[in-house]
């Protein structure tokens, strides 16, 4: 499905600069690959904030190379600098991946190639093409074709189903993981300080947000109840 890049909410949004300045490394695809909760969209749209994007949250529709391509170019006319209008039209006269698919995905490549510095294409959810041959197969070829000027980061739970290792020599990869995407214990106590007004504190609360793990989505969740309780008590095998 067709989106554009989120807006982020400066107040409840924790800057992670060790993880921008990992992606800030040349690459041709860059992955996020952790379980719900880890913040791979959020660390998304933050490195996408000012770049030429297409964003598309992707479904289990687009296992198909015919919908997926439509959905591409939705996201493509919603882009800050929207392209893609000639594919577009063509698009609409000629769904026939089958038949068609070779002219429509020359056309979407072309225009894909921005006329000046870096496009990038986010893939968001990219697990829900997971087994789809026919869907990887197209979008595969879209990435080793798309020139040097065009990044892709992909976000998904579990291991990314596109074949990294064939694509690391289009440009190289990044890949970021649920231990690199936890939090730190710094950019936890921001998070407290700065969108929820909260420290650390007693040794139960101490405790409360170690459980967690670093976990960003239980970290925000300790986070609420200890607005709720702000001294709240646990077992004492836990203090």
């Amino acid at each position: 499905m067709a989106a554009q890049v989120p807006r982020l909410r400066p107040a409840t949004v924790v800057a992670r600069p060790r993880l921008l300045r990992v992606l800030a490394r040349p690459w041709k695809v860059a992955v996020l690959s952790a379980p719900a909760g880890f913040g791979k969209t959020t660390l998304a749209a933050q490195y996408a904030a000012g770049r030429d994007t297409l964003w598309c949250r992707l479904g289990p529709e687009d296992r198909d190379p015919g919908h997926l391509l439509g959905d591409l170019l939705l996201a493509a006319a919603r882009a800050r600098r929207p392209f893609g209008a000639r594919t577009r039209r063509l698009f609409e006269s000629r769904r026939d991946m089958e038949r068609d698919g070779a002219v429509l995905t020359a056309s979407f490549l072309d225009e894909l190639a921005p006329a000046r510095g870096r496009r990038l294409v986010v893939l968001d959810d990219a697990h829900a093409l997971a087994e789809a041959r026919a869907g990887l197969q197209w979008l595969r070829r879209v990435i080793e074709e798309s020139g040097p000027r065009v990044g892709f980061l992909v976000a998904c739970r579990g291991e990314c189903p596109l074949p990294l290792a064939r694509l690391d020599l289009h440009g190289g990869s990044v890949v970021l993981r649920a231990p690199d995407l936890q939090f730190t214990d710094d950019e936890q106590a921001r998070l407290l300080r700065d969108a929820f007004h909260l420290r650390a504190g007693s040794p139960a609360r101490a405790a409360l947000l170690g459980a967690v793990g670093g976990w960003p989505a239980g970290v925000v969740l300790a986070a609420r109840h200890l607005q709720r309780d702000p001294d709240p008590r646990l077992p004492r095998r836990a203090l």
